[in-house]
């Protein structure tokens, strides 16, 4: 059963938030094809599912807020903290963020194909994953890489419940960079933040959701999911980008870029 939040401004006049835990109750029964998944409780049993029985993931207590508008995602950014400039920036920017433990959603903003609903829920619900590994701190752990393993982990939950053909969200990506600028595609060092991901948000010639999710497939291949999980987990005792990235991956960070970006054509010698 969905609990009703604080946020509404007037009952009235305007929806209240609304607050599913994560896991759901017992009640919702995770599915097992896309096709059965006709609510969001259910949907979200299904990704923890997913989480813990295919990933094996350790279990998170979350939960997904579902916001009325903008302007009370916002307001939430500003509760938790963040300066009212950059909570407003990101709240037009962005349809949904994760906090720790927490999933804010512009629900004005939330699809509702349930593919892409489901893969929005999954993808935030990673960030909290990370954020649990990481002692309950977004700490230093980098800002491509934490998007780029929500987003490898939204696309193959989606896969895993026949909602993506395989292959083709690989494709579509490919796709998506090959018809951008490549040669002006960001460096690793210009998505280390998460203020530095929000301003490339405003950019429509580069695809850094794209790259990040690409170089996540590429460390998926290399080393293993479970190695990504490492990652994560390291900076609960250590804010180490650099050391963190070696010890997880067993190369240094400027390595793997360098073979990444030749492999995926991105630079000064791209289109």
């Amino acid at each position: 059963m969905f609990m009703v939040g604080a946020g509404a401004a007037c009952a009235s006049t305007r929806p209240a938030a609304v607050t599913i835990p994560f896991p759901p109750l017992p009640a919702a029964t995770a599915a097992m094809h896309i096709a059965a998944i006709r609510t969001d409780e259910v949907a979200l049993a299904t990704i923890a599912r997913i989480f813990t029985h295919d990933y094996g993931f350790p279990p998170i207590d979350a939960s997904v807020v579902l916001l009325p508008d903008r302007e009370a995602l916002e307001a939430e950014l500003v509760a938790d903290g963040y300066e009212p400039a950059f909570a407003r920036d990101a709240a037009e920017r962005m349809r949904a963020i994760a906090l720790h433990r927490r999933v804010l959603v512009n629900r004005q903003e939330l699809s509702s194909s349930w593919p892409a609903r489901i893969g929005t829920f999954a993808h935030e619900l990673a960030h909290c994953l990370q954020y649990d590994l990481g002692g309950g701190r977004r700490g230093t752990s980098e800002q491509w890489l934490r998007e780029g393993f929500a987003e490898w982990v939204a696309l193959d939950v989606l896969r895993r419940i026949g909602a993506v053909a395989p292959g083709a969200a690989r494709r579509y990506l490919l796709d998506e960079l090959a018809a951008s600028s490549r040669r002006d595609a960001p460096r690793l060092d210009d998505m280390m933040t998460f203020r530095q991901w929000v301003a490339l948000a405003g950019r429509t010639d580069i695809v850094p959701p794209v790259q990040a999710v690409l170089l996540v497939e590429r460390l998926v291949d290399r080393h293993g999911l479970a190695a990504l999980v490492d990652y994560f987990a390291l900076f609960a005792t250590r804010e180490d980008p650099e050391g963190n990235f070696v010890r997880a991956f067993g190369e240094t960070r400027a390595d793997f870029e360098r073979a990444a970006r030749a492999a995926l054509g991105l630079g000064a010698d791209s289109r």
